[in-house]
C-alpha cells in the first residue's frame, strides 16, 4: 500500500495526503509542500500552537483570530489550512481555520514590504471589510493599534494596500461575509 494518495489536482500540482494526516502539494521541483494539517491539538497559545498528527508533532502560528476561536473549541480533531514558508534559513508553518483565511494572509504577505508576521498581525486584528475601510478613509491611527505596527510601517501598508485596492476588492466580493458579533476583534 502506497504511504501517499493523491487527494486533488489543482494548478497543475498534486495535492497527496499521506498515512499521517498531511496534505502535501509538490512544488514545481517535485518538492512536497505542506497545505494543510489535520490532528489534535497538543498546545496552545497566542501566537502559535503544537499539533499532533500521529507520530509527528508541529508548531505552528496562528493569528490571534485563530487562538480565541481555538480556545473556545472543544475539539478533540482539529484541521488547518497551511501556508508552508521555506527560505535559506528557516521553514515555518502558518495555520488557518479557513481557506479564505489563509488566501487573505497570501494576499497581504504578497504585498512589497509585508512580511509574513506582519500579515499574521494584519490578519489577527481585521478583517477584509475592515482593512478596506481603513484604506479607503486613510485610517492609519486605527491601523497603528496593532501591535509592532507603528509610523512608517503604517504608512506603508496603507500605501501598498491602496495601490493595490481593486485586488483587496475583488477578493472581498468573493470572500465569505464575516458576521458582525462580539467575536470580532475592534480595534
Amino acid at each position: 500500500e502506497s504511504k501517499t494518495s493523491t487527494i486533488a489536482s489543482r494548478n497543475g500540482g498534486k495535492l497527496l495526503k499521506n498515512k499521517n494526516s498531511e496534505i502535501l502539494k509538490l512544488n514545481s521541483k517535485g518538492s512536497p509542500l505542506i497545505v494543510g494539517l489535520t490532528g489534535k491539538l497538543k498546545k496552545l497559545e497566542t501566537n502559535y500552537l503544537h499539533i499532533d498528527i500521529g507520530n509527528l508533532v508541529y508548531e505552528v502560528y496562528i493569528s490571534f483570530r485563530t487562538f480565541e476561536e481555538l480556545k473556545l473549541c472543544a475539539c478533540s480533531e482539529i484541521t488547518l489550512f497551511i501556508y508552508h514558508s521555506i527560505t535559506e534559513r528557516t521553514q515555518k508553518l502558518f495555520g488557518f481555520l479557513s481557506e479564505s483565511e489563509r488566501e487573505f494572509f497570501l494576499l497581504l504577505r504578497s504585498l512589497s514590504g509585508i512580511g509574513e508576521l506582519t500579515a499574521l498581525r494584519i490578519l489577527s486584528f481585521l478583517s477584509i471589510q475592515e482593512l478596506i475601510q481603513i484604506v479607503k478613509y486613510g485610517d492609519s491611527r486605527r491601523l497603528e493599534k496593532i501591535p509592532k505596527i507603528k509610523g512608517k510601517t503604517s504608512e506603508k501598508i496603507l500605501f501598498e494596500i491602496k495601490q493595490n485596492l481593486k485586488k483587496f476588492e475583488a477578493f472581498f466580493e468573493g470572500a465569505p461575509k464575516v458576521p458582525q458579533t462580539e467575536k470580532n476583534f475592534d480595534l
